[in-house]
């Protein structure tokens, strides 16, 4: 029995992951290799604490059923920031000022604005403030370079034109590149499950691999990995088997072959009974048509031998002249039967 490689790619927050994970390992399922899930997770990716993703729902604690389970689990995540600390004061900085006057009563003892979580403290400022930032700086540098070409910035299609193909330093730290159509290319990271560098803090979610793309290639991204991946079976499972789920990438005609040769036989047997029926029937043909006389019944009269001796001289004399005919009237006359 052939056994189907399953490949799972879940949408959604890192727990909903969690759910399919578990329920997937107390099956079994993950024993052989077989099955394999990837997360695409809609959240920033947290570099600062990726322990928290093998924890318990109510539990800071490594839970050991997560760690087994994870092993067989990779996740597709937002590139986590490069220097977004430093933005996060800075956009505190001015939200103090006009026009926005949002006071920060710890600014004496360099504090900044922080929300709190159920897992860690973290600035107050959203990635999305920093994609916000990012749109209303390329606009204004396009807006600069039309400006300066002559061109008239309230040109939609123009401006647009000049967004094709560029690429700028996005305020989460890393470079962004713009494609053909002016759409601002994903930086993502896959995760996996690793061992954290404190062994008895158990394993954690850290970055396994990058996705890269050239510029001016419409291609898909490449994956480089940069660490060595524990595959259960030893190598990664394939998103298909070689042939097919149900095989049919691979038809091997076997009932097509093992019928021609199951007909051929039967044609064979059957040209040999025909022939074998053929001759049976032709004997008794034969049977039904030959009668049999002993020698002993046969007398040759002696007084005509002389007789018989031109008769039979005649007819050799006469070659083709005589007939069938002759030839038993001839005998007829020489031998008598008792």
């Amino acid at each position: 029995m052939s056994v189907w490689n399953i490949l799972y790619v879940v949408l959604g927050n890192y727990y909903d992951h969690t759910g399919l994970i578990v329920a997937m390992d107390e099956m079994d399922l993950f024993k052989n290799g077989e099955y394999f899930v990837v997360g695409v997770d809609v959240e920033q990716y947290d570099a600062e604490n990726p322990g928290k993703y093998l924890t318990g729902m109510l539990s800071n604690k490594p839970d050991p059923i997560l760690e087994k389970a994870f092993r067989s689990f990779f996740s597709v995540v937002p590139t986590p920031p490069r220097g977004f600390k430093n933005f996060s004061v800075k956009v505190n900085e001015y939200m103090e000022k006009p026009p926005f006057q949002f006071p920060n009563p710890l600014v004496q003892l360099g504090g900044v604005k922080q929300k709190y979580n159920n897992d860690a403290a973290a600035a107050a400022i959203s990635v999305e403030a920093a994609y916000l930032y990012d749109a209303v700086h390329l606009y204004a540098r396009c807006v600069l370079d039309m400006i300066e070409c002559g061109d008239d910035p309230r040109n939609g299609s123009a401006m647009m034109a000049k967004f094709k193909g560029s690429h700028y330093k996005s305020a989460l730290g890393y470079e962004v590149y713009m494609d053909e159509n002016g759409d601002a290319e994903g930086n993502y990271t896959l995760v996996s499950r690793q061992r954290q560098s404190d062994a008895s803090k158990g394993y954690g979610l850290f970055p396994a691999g990058r996705f890269t793309k050239l510029r001016n290639l419409t291609k898909n991204p490449e994956l480089t990995l940069v660490v060595n991946v524990e595959w259960i079976s030893g190598k990664p499972p394939v998103a298909e088997p070689a042939c097919g789920y149900r095989g049919q990438k691979c038809i091997t005609h076997t009932a097509e072959i093992l019928s021609i040769v199951a007909g051929t036989l039967l044609l064979v047997l059957a040209v040999i009974s025909l022939v074998f029926y053929r001759n049976w029937k032709y004997e008794q043909e034969l049977d039904s048509l030959l009668w049999k006389v002993d020698y002993k019944d046969i007398e040759i009269n002696d007084t005509e031998n002389s007789s018989t001796s031109s008769k039979i001289s005649r007819v050799s004399i006469n070659g083709d002249l005589a007939t069938d005919d002759d030839r038993v009237a001839l005998w007829e006359t020489d031998i008598e039967i008792r």
